[in-house]
């Protein structure tokens, strides 16, 4: 025993040895070291262990490192680090131990397999550095965005139902907002589906990548956003000046839907935090092999904005000068699409007389010439005439809502209260189409989904939810889900799937 420890006190001595004095002080001075040897055993810990794991040398020496083992890892986890070490590589994770008093604490360990002249394994050297701080901060973090996320969920929820069964009946009641009430109402609901929208989509950005690609021109998506803003322009006095549209009626493929949202979003800041009279818009395009390169400028005259407000617009929940109301979400939202989407920038700076300008770049797929452009101010909505569709639904009035919507549009429609309902139904009649809400009593959308597909049900079904946060659209479509829609249901968004 006396010499197995001799020899073992010899092959630390020539390890240390190997490490000049000034190294070996820095080293320990900064890291949490240990050595142990080719067992595992603990031979060597140096201060900084002592202070962190609350364990004297000599409780340390001779045990091996499970005496500060927080039991968090799996035993997967460690036989693939040992697995990696006696290979003689170079094996590095983050780890969560356990002090002599019972906290936790992290590290980000680095183990070296140490070998003698025959190339053996003799030793292994940890080198550590406590990350217990970032550790808690970052569970902080995802704690506190979980809370927010939960919280959203509820008042999204509990919101969206009810606010998609007064748009769609103020849709269908008043399409055209004759009178000033009218406009108003609609203003009011449109604002409080977009604060849902926006609280969905931030939190869940990925969500943006379902819309549907359609072809047309960047000129035609502009020219039919703009109108949806008349009541907003005409009360805050702002006249928007299309300058030169020229270049911009090649037919491309794009997200049409949320490239209106980020003109929506730019014309309607502007509207209500500029104070400018005057908004110009102007489009430039440079073509790109089978890409067009398009610059959208939208410039005001404006008080602009300060050098210092200019980094803050584009974060979520800023809303820059407080005078008007706003979520702080439209700016942060269109720079996303403009990015992740269109592989392009939104940039912000101010007139060198007065006022700001927005850059938009979006870099979009010329569209095939097999491919037909789809007008979307078409409401005929032809394309649903025929269609058998099942609608699942188990609000009342958005069941009756959706189902005289479709109806109008040529739809031959059945409805069903809930899941159970639901697959009565489909016993005894083929659909072409299945709009299914996720949750319902007795059984939900995603079972009777599970359900249809093993059963052979082949056509589309398509999921309208309420819920702004959550995995409900990928655990939906996980289970054969061919879209999921947010309510109030968009016809035009059913287009695709039934095309």
């Amino acid at each position: 025993m006396h010499a197995e420890r001799f020899e073992e006190e010899a092959g630390l001595e020539a390890i240390l040895g190997t490490i000049p004095q000034a190294l070996q002080i820095a080293l320990s001075s900064h890291a949490i070291v240990s050595i142990s040897d080719h067992k595992g055993d603990i031979v060597y810990v140096n201060d900084l262990f002592i202070k962190i794991s609350g364990y004297s040398r000599a409780e340390l020496i001779g045990r091996n490192h499970s005496i500060i083992s927080s039991r968090y890892h799996s035993k997967p986890f460690f036989r693939d680090m040992w697995r990696t070490l006696k290979k003689g590589n170079v094996w590095s994770s983050d780890i969560k131990n356990r002090k002599k008093d019972g906290r936790y604490y992290w590290v980000a360990s680095t183990i070296v397999p140490v070998t003698n002249i025959q190339g053996e394994i003799t030793h292994y050297i940890s080198i550590r550095t406590d990350i217990t701080k970032s550790k808690e901060d970052a569970e902080a973090a995802m704690t506190a965005k979980a809370k927010q996320e939960h919280l959203f969920a509820i008042i999204g929820h509990e919101l969206r139902t009810p606010a998609a069964a007064l748009k769609m009946l103020f849709d269908e009641q008043r399409p055209d907002c004759h009178t000033a009430r009218d406009r108003t109402m609609k203003e009011l609901l449109d604002n409080l589906m977009g604060v849902l929208d926006d609280m969905r989509l931030v939190t869940r950005p990925e969500l943006a990548f379902d819309t549907p690609v359609r072809v047309c021109t960047v000129a035609n998506v502009i020219n039919q956003t703009l109108p949806l803003l008349s009541p907003l322009l005409e009360k805050h006095g702002l006249n928007v000046e299309i300058q030169d549209f020229t270049q911009a009626s090649e037919q491309v493929l794009v997200r049409e839907q949320l490239l209106k949202q980020i003109i929506l979003n730019l014309v309607r800041n502007c509207a209500l935090h500029a104070q400018a009279s005057t908004l110009k818009i102007d489009v430039a395009s440079e073509s790109k092999g089978s890409s067009v390169a398009y610059s959208i400028s939208f410039s005001d005259n404006g008080m602009g904005i300060s050098a210092a407000e200019v980094p803050r617009i584009f974060e979520a929940f800023e809303r820059g000068e407080q005078h008007s109301d706003g979520t702080g979400l439209g700016l942060y939202i269109a720079r996303y699409y403009a990015r992740e989407i269109f592989n392009g920038d939104l940039t912000c700076n101010n007139n060198p007389s007065a006022g700001t300008v927005f850059k938009l770049i979006c870099n979009l797929e010329r569209a095939p010439d097999t491919i037909e452009p789809v007008n979307s101010e078409d409401t005929t909505d032809s394309f649903l005439s025929g269609i058998e569709i099942l609608v699942v639904e188990d609000s009342d009035v958005l069941r009756m809502i959706t189902s005289e919507t479709l109806r109008k549009r040529g739809a031959i429609v059945t409805v069903a209260s809930d899941g159970c309902e639901a697959l009565k139904v489909t016993d005894q009649k083929a659909f072409d189409l299945i709009l299914t809400d996720l949750f319902m009593p007795n059984l939900d959308g995603f079972r009777l989904t599970e359900i249809l597909r093993k059963s052979g049900y082949e056509k589309p079904i398509v999921g309208l939810t309420a819920a702004v946060i959550g995995d409900e659209t990928d655990r939906l479509k996980d289970l054969g889900a061919t879209a999921v829609f947010p309510k109030p249901l968009v016809i035009e968004n059913l287009r695709t799937i039934v095309s």
